[in-house]
């Protein structure tokens, strides 16, 4: 990596003066960007496109800085698109970087962009056609703390805090889980805008520069007709019926301005309401209402879809019939443009020169636009060949081709989803010469689809073949591999040289065995699992890479306990597992791992051993017991080191040891002595011996607690262990229920965590049940067989018989005609049917127990993510507990009395309908808004962007990075961390570079920076003082949180992570306020969807309650910790650290609330005495400190009962309290007088009203001192 292309440097771009308005810009605007010098002109041109400032910039051009009398002015030769960024800058001898933006004339291309940005960000995302669902990409943190809100450094809070009246009891309603008014901003920039029937300019006009007509209606009501032109935009004289593309004069236009060269400005100079509307969007002063990264649209990456959505409003929009034409400016057919190649485009771009650093950016920023692109446009060819749209290729009904992609519809999900995992292990391999279709799956009603790319001349090829012809030609065939002869069955062996050099990095990365067999007389090494082709574009393609899968022995051969079925059922009558069962990649990976490991250290004795025999090392002295203290340890012969075995190595005194290959042979059917086989059988036994296990023991020790199903599929696949494991670690789980770690008992995490597990096998036996209803059933019926299977599985307790709705078309007709399964479906025949699918593909047997458990609202959401369908935002009743869904409602005091009772009757009638009261079911079918699409594709991770990003990470982390500074000395660790940090910096800005911004990754990469940056600030005391600091990472986190809100889900457990880290930045900066509101929003969100009870939110409770702490809140801070106190008792138990952690707390607390009452306190802390002992021993810190606080609590007790027995001493209290009273009614009304009461009470009141004398608060000042240990001990739960 070379040093000089990292190296960011501040670049300042000034935009151009726009005279548009009678009152012109006093002076221009400027961005500052940071860029890279490998950087290009046309990389800061959509930077500056996608800045606040230059959003509404037209067409423009970069210019190099040039002096007229001593002032800077855009020079005037324009800089070209690919001109380097340091080329131009290493000529300015000013250490301030900068470049002038000089409007130009518009090209036809940059014209249609220009209107297509327009278009999107003043009429809004609802209207857009790109969406594959409802509030697509929807972001709703600037509702919880808008952008604009300024919050002062302050510890003083309002009574009106986001806990003010908080019930940790009550049930949260799903009506409210987003906020009532969104997107609204954007939805009412302009009322309408499409392009003009007038279009195309007649030929007289399109020789003046006339490109486009646009209609445009503002919020005042008033139809604008405009013409687009090289110049820019002017207001024309069109009518509905006369044409006239003329400019109109300015003093017949409301603004007084008929033109400019952007769209944005002649609009806001056209329309006051566009102005309030949507100007303050992008504004940079203080009234900003959104983000703008909450706003643009997500041009990398699908976005994320809501599962519970607002029943849209369908608004006209002409633009949605017209996007063709206003993309290509055709009118027929035969002027659109072909569709893209996809396949010569990812070919032709990894096949591009790598020579430099900047070189290899630039491909993966194109590779990873190139595989964005793919996945939409394949999203959208599958909707519409599931819609009909497209017809089947020849004689094959699953089989179609549209826009350059083949499309599959696939029997075996299973074997789909392999061969994506496949193909991006083979583009994350990224051999030279060896080609890979682009490749992904999407689920859409139901059916899976496979989509690729196609190989050239391949489907001609096979399309003559189904005819009966035969084929002669030297492309297009298997020429690696084994290759069935004609699809007769007969297998063939082929072998070609160039193709096995080809794939040895394939094999060597995947630690494939090749096999010994004759070709042609000749005896090759062989690859039996790889097949691969030659196209007809010359290309070695390597084909079906789901073949790479090794066989799971262990599953197959049924040696894993199946005594959780039934007694009667024997483990060789287990059910069948529906599909091949194959090992995971990370299993192999970790079995290889372990097993070098051993043979290194079996190596490492053996030469030990052999040096001794020889003579080369003296022997060590045998370990034996004696009482002997005065043996000298210089009698004492170590064993050799490392270090003099490598020696002895090295001058040949002993043979080098081997430790042999480790290679695994997918092919199991040779021989069963073969090592690769073998490997294979113990990669199996892996998993269940050591994988599951290690897995388990992580949730005991409280490092890796899932929150749903997500979270546990992640963690699973990370270490290997396959989806049909569940039951075997529900088995696991069990083994581990009464043993302890540092955090207490382990039953009550691990009942927690076996919740988790069950309800992942319920949710997806339920999903294939559901799927298997779907594929075989029609769009119209879909919503009354998503409705009545949610009654059947969530709604039972409502309605323990529901009945299914037969759907009927607009002419009231029933669409079903016969006897369809579903319809008959029962709560208790659903039951059964899943009972069964979890027996099969689980190996586990539920308990009627198990679906009591459910967590219905975690179901519901899983089942609509991971099905793809959205529901209406409203509450759907589970059971007879009805939440909190009365909206406040604004009458009108002036109103006649019919007009109010005519009012509140609506309202009661709207807070019934969203309780669901109403209804005999929970689901009915028009709670079925949309079916979205789900995809996973092939497109790998960013090598370079983790290169660095990690490096970093690992510098900060350890300290150690062996950096040089200036001087050429080795750096020191402080050093050395703060270079990982600026590395790690460099890595987020790679991350945004070749992802663009709105990326998951990127949020992710922003989430970690921030996390260390936060650290870094900490350790070196630098929290109160460095204020930019802080600012710098609170804009990252709440980037962050917007990224991850549009691409993951604003209720994705990773992006509540990453708000809950937003609220600790929030009271490191001094803003309780703000930090309050995430916390609120995290809990409320959790809560909903996660339970009440699950460890990760006693955090939350912990971290509210020392933020009221700080604000010398202390009775609703002590409410936060006895709630944590609660939770804790229940998961950890009460003697455990956590439990012990959060009683020294609550005790400390009452401490502050009554320092006369230390009863509560010293009960609260004997017991955490007790759980510090139980959990760590005596002789930990924190026993002794926690010991050494009671001893505190207790001999201030004693004094203050002293002290309560003296006559003169309660005279004196009576004197003391009296004079405060006084104090605090003088207090409140000076207020009164200057005008700034609040109605508050004094926190100082609060905390000192009880006392009796000075010496009495001496000695509890003395005590609280004393056990600040404690807090900053207790600080550790928040970091855990």
């Amino acid at each position: 990596m070379e040093e000089a292309d990292l190296a960011q440097f501040n670049l300042s771009i000034v935009l151009p003066l726009q005279n548009t308005s009678k009152k012109s810009q006093q002076s221009p605007k400027v961005i500052e960007i940071m860029t890279l010098p490998k950087e290009t002109c046309l990389d800061l041109a959509q930077a500056v496109h996608e800045s606040a400032e230059g959003y509404n910039v037209g067409a423009f051009s970069f210019r190099d800085v040039d002096f007229e009398n001593g002032k800077e002015v855009p020079s005037k030769d324009r800089l070209g698109d690919n001109v380097e960024v340091a080329k131009v800058l290493e000529k300015q001898k000013s250490e301030d970087k900068k470049l002038f933006v000089v409007l130009e004339d518009y090209t036809d291309i940059d014209l249609r962009h220009h209107i297509i940005r327009f278009r999107e960000a003043a009429v809004g995302p609802s209207t857009d056609t790109s969406n594959l669902g409802i509030e697509s990409g929807l972001s709703v943190i600037d509702y919880v703390q808008p952008p604009s809100a300024q919050e002062e450094a302050s510890l003083d809070l309002k009574d009106d805090h986001p806990f003010r009246q908080f019930d940790v009891s009550a049930p949260r309603a799903l009506s409210k889980h987003l906020p009532k008014e969104r997107n609204k901003e954007l939805q009412q920039s302009v009322r309408a805008f499409s392009l003009s029937h007038w279009n195309p300019p007649p030929p007289q006009c399109r020789l003046k520069g006339h490109v486009l007509y646009l209609q445009l209606t503002t919020l005042e009501g008033e139809i604008l007709h405009i013409t687009a032109t090289k110049k820019g935009f002017h207001v024309n004289k069109c009518t509905s019926s006369q044409f006239d593309g003329s400019l109109k004069p300015a003093n017949e236009v409301t603004g007084g301005v008929s033109h400019s060269h952007s769209l944005f400005d002649l609009t806001s100079k056209l329309s006051n309401l566009y102005n309030t509307k949507f100007t303050p969007i992008f504004s940079d002063t203080l009234s900003l209402a959104r983000d703008p990264f909450a706003i643009v649209q997500i041009p990398q990456a699908l976005p994320a879809h809501p599962w519970l959505v607002g029943r849209p409003q369908h608004l006209p929009d002409g633009l949605r019939t017209q996007s063709a034409y206003l993309l290509t400016g055709s009118t027929a057919l035969e002027g659109l443009e072909g569709a893209r190649d996809w396949n010569d485009e990812l070919q032709t771009t990894k096949e591009s020169t790598v020579n430099t650093y900047h070189d290899r950016i630039t491909r993966e920023k194109l590779l990873q636009k190139l595989y964005a692109d793919f996945s939409l446009a394949a999203v959208r060819g599958v909707i519409a060949v599931s819609r009909g749209e497209v017809p089947p290729h020849h004689q094959d009904e699953n089989v179609f081709v549209h826009a350059n992609i083949v499309y599959t519809l696939v029997d075996d999900a299973k074997a789909a989803s392999r061969e994506i995992t496949y193909h991006r292990f083979l583009n994350t391999i990224d051999a030279p010469g060896l080609n890979v279709l682009a490749s992904i799956t999407v689920d859409y009603a139901g059916k899976r689809w496979l989509a690729q790319s196609i190989i050239p001349g391949l489907l001609k090829k096979q399309e003559r073949e189904a005819k009966g012809e035969e084929v002669k030609t030297d492309t297009n065939k298997v020429v690696y591999g084994i290759d069935e002869v004609n699809g007769k069955g007969t297998k063939e062996i082929k072998y070609d040289k160039t193709f096995a050099e080809l794939l040895e990095p394939v094999s060597r990365a995947l630690r494939f065995a090749n096999k010994k067999v004759k070709v042609d007389g000749e005896e090759v090494e062989f690859s039996t699992n790889l097949k691969g082709l030659i196209g007809g574009d010359g290309r070695r393609y390597i084909i079906e890479p789901s073949r790479m899968a090794c066989a799971d022995l262990a599953w197959k051969d049924g040696k894993l306990s199946v005594d959780s079925l039934d007694e009667n059922v024997v483990k060789k009558d287990a059910p069948a597992y529906p599909y091949p069962a194959v090992l995971r990649q990370e299993a192999i990976e970790a079995y290889s791992e372990y097993e070098l490991r051993k043979r290194s250290r079996d190596a490492v004795e053996r030469a030990r051993n052999e040096g001794i025999e020889k003579g080369v090392f003296p022997k060590p002295t045998e370990k034996q017991e004696t009482n002997s203290e005065e043996e000298s340890k210089e009698d004492v012969v170590p064993p050799p080191s490392s270090a003099d075995i490598e020696k002895a190595i090295n001058e040949g005194k002993i043979s080098v040891p081997q430790i042999g290959t480790l290679t695994f042979n997918p092919d199991i059917d040779t021989d069963e002595n073969d090592e690769s086989i073998k490997a294979i059988k113990n990669a199996s036994a892996y998993i269940t011996e050591t994988l599951i296990p290690l897995l388990v023991l992580d949730v005991v020790h409280g490092n890796n607690i899932p929150a749903d199903g997500s979270a546990l599929t992640s963690a699973m696949h990370q270490k290997g262990v396959n989806m049909r494991y569940l039951g075997a670690i529900v088995e696991a789980a069990n083994q581990h229920r009464n043993k302890k770690s540092i955090l207490g008992p382990a039953f009550g995490v691990i009942d927690c965590f076996k919740g988790i597990v069950k309800q992942e096998m319920i949710l997806r036996s339920a999903k294939h049940i559901l799927r298997t209803y779907m594929k075989g059933t029609d769009f119209t019926v879909l919503q009354s067989l998503i409705s009545h299977f949610l009654n059947c599985l969530l709604g039972s307790s409502i309605n323990a018989d529901p009945k299914a709705e037969s759907p009927k078309d607009d002419f009231g007709e029933d669409i079903l005609t016969g006897d369809v399964e579903w319809f008959n479906l029962t709560p208790s025949s659903l039951r059964q049917k899943i009972q069964e699918e979890v027996a099969i593909r689980f190996r586990y047997s539920l308990e009627d127990q198990d679906f009591e458990n459910l967590r219905k609202s975690q179901m519901l959401r899983e089942l609509a993510l991971r099905v793809g369908f959205q529901l209406e935002l409203r509450d759907y009743r589970f059971d007879d507990v009805v939440a909190n869904t009365v909206e406040e409602v604004t009458l009108d005091n002036n109103a006649s009395k019919k007009a109010l009772k005519k009012a509140k009757a609506a309202a009661q009638a709207q807070n019934r309908a969203l309780s669901g009261l109403d209804r005999s079911t929970t689901f009915a079918p028009s709670d079925v808004l949309e079916i979205v699409p789900l995809v996973k594709d092939s497109a790998p991770r960013s090598t370079i962007c983790d290169d660095a990003f990690e490096h970093g990470r690992l510098a900060f982390q350890t300290g150690a990075a062996g950096f040089i500074n200036p001087e050429g000395q080795q750096q020191s660790i402080a050093q050395n961390r703060e270079a990982g940090l600026d590395l790690m910096y460099e890595g987020v800005s790679l991350f945004e570079q070749i992802y663009t911004p709105l990326h998951a990754d990127v949020a992710k990469a922003f989430n970690g920076y921030v996390v260390s940056k936060h650290q870094m600030i900490r350790s070196t005391s630098k929290e109160e003082t460095d204020v930019e600091a802080h600012e710098q990472c609170l804009k990252l986190q709440r980037n962050a949180v917007i990224i991850a809100e549009r691409t993951l889900g604003v209720d994705h457990y990773e992006t509540l992570s990453f708000v809950q880290n937003l609220a600790h930045l929030e009271i490191s900066a001094g803003h309780i306020h703000s930090s309050l509101k995430y916390f609120r929003y995290a809990i409320d969100i959790w809560q909903s969807i996660y339970g009440s009870d699950h460890p990760e939110i006693i955090q939350i409770y912990s971290s509210v309650g020392n933020i009221f702490q700080q604000a010398r809140r202390f009775e609703e801070s002590l409410k936060m910790y006895e709630i944590a106190k609660e939770l804790a008792f229940k998961i950890y138990g009460v003697y455990s650290f956590f439990g012990a952690t959060m009683l020294l707390r609550v005790a400390e607390q009452h401490v502050c609330v009554n320092q006369l009452k230390l009863k509560p306190a010293i009960n609260a802390c004997k017991e955490a005495v007790k759980g510090y002992e139980e959990a760590v021993g005596k002789e930990s810190q924190e026993y002794k400190d926690a010991t050494a606080f009671l001893n505190q609590l207790t001999a201030a007790a004693v004094h203050i009962a002293r002290v309560n027995s003296d006559p003169v001493q309660q005279n004196a209290r009576k004197v003391v309290e009296a004079r405060m009273k006084e104090a605090e009614k003088q207090k409140k009304n000076d207020e009164i007088k200057k005008g700034t009461t609040n109605g508050k009470k004094s926190n100082v009141a609060n905390t000192t009203t009880n006392n009796i004398s000075q010496d009495d608060v001496d000695a509890m000042v003395r005590c609280k001192s004393e056990s600040s240990t404690f807090a900053a001990t207790t600080n550790s739960l928040d970091s855990h």
